[in-house]
């Protein structure tokens, strides 16, 4: 189980305002950004675009490592695999599921990270994200907050897989703070999370 921190409480609060703040600019903002990144690409993206190397991985059936707030979200209804996984609904929209230091999550820094899951979504208008923030020590600001969203692809009524590369930014240390938070505010019907995994590459 990952101890508490004492330089921040991250409440899924305030993980929802920023998620919701960051989703209507982010939307916004991806054609222009999509432009950037297409010009713009790390000297490493020559070399095959790294190596990617497995950090940690889940089906929710022994949550070893994840945080007391995902405990409320775990479900026998649905699972991709296994007999577990994650619900969330209008009862528990919102929860922080994993957090650890940068420096216990991997041997070294890694310039990017990939989250992936299998996600259940009934329609269109239960969106669910899962947030991937990291928090420097002493600041209650990110320095990275970013969204998987879980509706983008359009699929509907079935497990599909869904995935996301983050560029870890500069100023990080081995104490900076790695979370993955699930945010369903406007989701009205159950969403179902399962088989999480986390890459790095470097």
């Amino acid at each position: 189980m990952v101890k508490d921190i004492s330089c921040f409480t991250l409440t899924p609060v305030r993980a929802a305002a920023q998620w919701s703040l960051y989703r209507s600019i982010s939307r916004g903002l991806l054609p222009f950004l999509g432009m950037m990144l297409m010009g713009g690409c790390h000297p490493r993206d020559e070399q095959a675009n790294g190596t990617l190397h497995l950090l940690m991985q889940t089906g929710f059936e022994e949550p070893s490592g994840w945080v007391s707030q995902m405990k409320p979200l775990l479900t026998t209804e649905k699972a991709h695999s296994g007999k577990y996984s994650l619900r969330v609904d209008e009862k528990h929209p919102s929860a922080v599921i994993y957090q650890k230091a940068l420096g216990a999550l991997c041997a070294h820094r890694p310039r990017q990270f990939r989250l992936s899951a299998w996600v259940w979504v009934p329609g269109l208008s239960n969106e669910v994200a899962l947030q991937v923030s990291v928090y420097n020590p002493g600041n209650t600001q990110p320095v990275l907050n970013e969204p998987l969203y879980t509706t983008d692809a359009r699929i509907f009524g079935k497990w599909y897989h869904v995935s996301q590369e983050y560029n870890l930014p500069n100023n990080t240390t081995s104490q900076s703070q790695f979370v993955i938070s699930v945010i369903g505010e406007e989701t009205t019907a159950p969403v179902y999370v399962d088989d999480l995994q986390l890459k790095e590459r470097w």
